[in-house]
């Protein structure tokens, strides 16, 4: 026997990937590409083999994976490039190997840790032999095996930001890295508002609150390097922090109660080799965007868009039955949206849960545990045949991973989708929730919602029911412009969900899932019906999506000038993308943020002895604060650094006054029959005003509607009978006595309602040093002469005042509730506090009215 190997043979230089398909020894299963995919990859060969950075879009089940692999095994056979398909996860990437097989492609599956990868199968694609398939995370790491790839093809690349940033993202949580987290507290805590401050000395994170400490501020404070130097190299952040740590300067620095965050802007890939050498790198999506969120995900700022295939952009993949059971009405008043939910996905064999946190998975996993097995990532980590192949009923629970779980046909025909995936991350977070600049982020909220409902419809015959559960996310569907930007046949299901959801019964949910499911005929007249709505919806891109893409290559460069400290072309960038940004009120809050980064720029020429620059530092910083929302810190700052120049108005922080108005109507609905429930609920607990609890519960309501912070402490003594407050403003604790049967205010009257800030302050409700108006509810005419010493420290409303109150901020709500449907989220909070406004029932105005009594003005 021959002792020496013949050796493989070279592979046949093929003439073009879709021909090197036949070639292929495929699996008899897959017998032809459709045309959708022979047009992207002619496309491809003809006119983007030789761009550096090319895009393609394909809906979700429309054959993607092929065409990638094809484009990978082409260039590896026809130019010998090594190539590598890169995944977000590890399980999908074992997913797309088992494809590749299937189609008779060349791979290899290099996953885990990477002294662990086989060494015959990394030499197989170190010497182009095969297409390593491998997660972003093998390549975007402090010190990669997989070092010089030629060819990178980036999976499901809308959902690659985070693991792209991670390389050169610091986050130190407090429930990993609490002694890190609690010193970098202490050296920072001057520069924090006292709002955040607050929670963190008493550990009481709030959802979506955030907040940016400025890079100015911090190098002024002059510790921050020292203090990181200390405390992040004995923490599993030490890699990250090895990649920015001289860098700080170029980095943003978020804060929240329970995580600090430090990062670039945009992930400068152009300084790690294995990414930016590369020949090409081909992003594949099943929704790219137009706002230029690609380019801001990967640090890029060219690139070339491969044409959709003729009719996709009108016809999807697969059919979805999309029910929202939040608008449903149970006549017992016993079953909730979740009940409804629940009942359907006892009757099937395998669900699927997606939800976008920890919190949100384990309220589901609460839900489901008496009924169901319940899996989630770990179990799917290597394959999903543990759900697939188990005969139910079986959850599938996932939080924050709205793709790369691919479900076809009988694996799952039900799924639910609970919570909006809105903020990932606290960049993110500060952008949407602290600025209000929503609109970077609504075509990335779309992508993820896309994904998510094309889990269990994975080609055109596909067919699954979807239950779309929690306010947030009905109030973001009901929004007209959030919608319009998805692909029509989404719009139709989307539209044809809403038709069918209002005002049914429990059972009616049940019912129309069954006749998806068996493919009754009836459902024929459903099918008849999408398919209506879906010829007359279109594709409308964001107004503002076009300066976003033109200001996204201004920024990927501004964030690579202050990366190599070029302080001057950093301001060009920052003021031509200010300059693109410019308009109306829709970009309005992003331009803050840039205003802010041009100040940033300037600042360090300053320091660095460009004295010319110390002007436009500041008038940056004033612009900064023109153009927010009431983000105090920014004329604070500007004050601190030229002392001689006027302070600008600190104004009350108006996008966080909004958020507690949006958080209200989307617990309240925009669409179906509970916001009137609501209204008229509170109307007759005003009414019934002798009644200590129904004057609790309408003072509560009541701030809400109004846009504060509002609680009770029901049957507690001592306890004011509500308090309503702003962060960072001011606040009001409440006394009621409608129910009084004495004629003056009593002693004891005032001694309760003037110890109900330090209780407040007591039970840390508020802010320390917030203010608080004490405010007596009550129709007395006279104060007791006992009394009048402590009358100085409160105001009084009477019930015909709050009961007016009651009935403009009513109005003023509805209306804006029904203007939100047409509204993008960018002008809404100005559009409310000018329909607040007309009505005096901004919080100035509520102010105003709180305090137009003194207590000491009664005889």
């Amino acid at each position: 026997m021959a002792f020496f190997r013949k050796g493989p043979g070279a592979d046949v230089p093929p003439e073009s990937p879709a021909l090197l398909f036949r070639d292929l020894r495929r699996d008899p299963s897959i017998k032809f590409l459709w045309g959708h995919q022979q047009q992207i990859l002619d496309a491809f060969k003809a006119g983007f083999i030789n761009q550096p950075d090319v895009a393609l879009e394909l809906p979700t089940g429309s054959g993607k994976t092929l065409v990638g692999l094809l484009v990978a095994e082409y260039r590896r056979r026809a130019e010998g490039l090594r190539s590598a398909f890169l995944c977000p996860t590890k399980q999908l990437a074992a997913q797309i190997h088992n494809a590749s097989q299937r189609y008779g492609t060349q791979t290899v599956l290099l996953v885990g840790p990477q002294a662990q990868w086989s060494a015959s199968d990394f030499t197989r694609y170190q010497r182009a032999q095969a297409v390593a398939v491998t997660t972003y995370s093998a390549l975007f790491n402090t010190n990669p095996k997989l070092d010089d790839p030629e060819l990178l093809i980036c999976d499901d690349a809308h959902a690659a930001d985070h693991f792209v940033g991670d390389l050169w993202t610091v986050r130190l949580k407090r429930d990993e890295h609490k002694e890190a987290f609690l010193a970098l507290y202490r050296t920072v805590a001057p520069l924090l508002p006292e709002a955040i401050a607050g929670r963190i000395e008493h550990d009481a994170p709030a959802a979506g609150e955030v907040e940016l400490i400025s890079t100015i501020a911090l190098l002024e404070h002059g510790r921050i390097r020292e203090t990181l130097d200390a405390i992040v190299p004995s923490t599993d952040q030490k890699y990250a922090y090895s990649q920015i740590v001289d860098y700080l300067h170029a980095c943003n620095f978020y804060v929240s109660a329970s995580c600090f965050e430090i990062a670039p802007i945009v992930p400068p890939t152009r300084t790690h080799a294995p990414f930016a050498r590369a020949k090409q790198r081909v992003y594949m999506s099943a929704t790219l965007g137009d706002d230029g969120g690609l380019e801001r995900s990967f640090g890029i700022t060219k690139l070339s868009r491969l044409p959709i295939p003729e009719g996709w952009d009108k016809r999807g993949t697969g059919r979805r039955l999309i029910l929202f059971p939040g608008l449903g009405v149970d006549k017992n008043d016993r079953l909730g949206p979740w009940d409804i939910t629940h009942q359907i996905l006892k009757e099937r064999d395998r669900s699927l849960v997606l939800v976008p946190s920890g919190k949100g998975r384990g309220k589901a996993l609460d839900r489901l545990k008496e009924t169901h097995r319940l899996l989630g990532p770990s179990d799917i980590e290597h394959s999903l045949e543990p759900f697939t192949k188990d005969p139910g009923p079986v959850a599938l629970v996932i939080a924050n991973r709205f793709d790369g779980i691919d479900l076809p046909g009988d694996a799952c025909r039900a799924m639910v989708i609970d919570g909006l995936p809105d903020a990932a991350g606290l960049h993110e977070s500060y952008l949407v929730y602290r600025l209000g600049a929503s609109a970077l982020l609504r075509d990335r909220v779309r992508t993820r919602l896309t994904q998510a409902l094309g889990r269990c419809t994975r080609d055109e015959s596909d067919y699954a029911a979807v239950m779309v559960l929690g306010d947030d996310l009905l109030k973001w569907f009901s929004t007209k412009p959030n919608v319009r930007g998805m692909h029509p046949e989404i719009q139709a299901e989307i539209e044809f969900g809403f038709e069918n959801s209002q005002d049914r019964s429990p059972e009616d949910f049940g019912y129309a899932v069954r006749l998806l499911l068996e493919q009754d005929p009836e459902w024929e007249q459903a099918e008849t019906r999408i398919r209506e709505i879906r010829n007359t919806a279109t594709k409308v891109p964001d107004p503002e999506a076009s300066s976003l893409a033109k200001s996204a290559r201004l920024e990927v460069e501004y964030q690579y000038a202050l990366w190599d400290n070029r302080l001057d072309d950093a301001i060009e960038n920052a003021t031509q993308a200010l300059d693109v940004l410019s308009g109306g009120a829709d970009l309005k809050a992003y331009r803050s943020f840039w205003h802010h980064q041009a100040a940033v720029a300037a600042y360090l020429a300053w320091k660095g002895g460009d004295q010319a620059r110390r002007a436009m530092c500041l008038d940056q910083l004033n612009r900064a604060s023109a153009t927010s929302s009431g983000v105090r810190w920014l004329g604070r700052l500007q004050t601190a650094l030229a002392v001689e120049v006027e302070a600008p108005a600190e104004p009350m922080a108006i996008q966080g006054w909004y958020q507690q108005i949006s958080a209200l109507l989307a617990s309240w609905g925009l669409r179906g029959p509970k916001f009137k429930q609501k209204i008229l609920e509170a109307e007759a607990q005003l009414a019934d005003h002798t009644n200590s609890t129904s004057t609790e519960q309408a003072l509560e309501t009541l701030g809400l509607m109004l846009g504060f912070h509002a609680k009770r402490w029901p049957s507690q003594q001592g306890a004011p009978d509500g308090i309503w407050w702003i962060d960072d403003w001011m606040g009001f604790t409440f006394e009621a006595k409608f129910n009084a049967v004495n004629t003056e205010v009593s002693l004891d009257d005032l001694r309760q309602a003037v110890s109900h800030p330090s209780y407040a302050r007591q039970e840390k409700v508020v802010p320390e040093g917030l203010p608080l108006q004490v405010v007596l509810c009550s129709e007395h005419a006279r104060v007791h002469r006992d009394a009048r010493g402590l009358a100085k420290e409160s105001t009084q409303i009477h019930l015909s005042e709050l009961k007016s109150l009651f009935s403009a901020v009513a109005m003023a709500l509805e209306r804006l509730r029904t203007s939100s449907v047409e509204l993008d989220e960018e002008v809404a909070s100005a559009t409310a506090w000018r329909i607040y406004e007309e009505r005096a029932v901004t919080p100035l105005d509520v102010a105003r009215l709180l305090r137009n009594r003194p207590l000491t003005a009664l005889p």
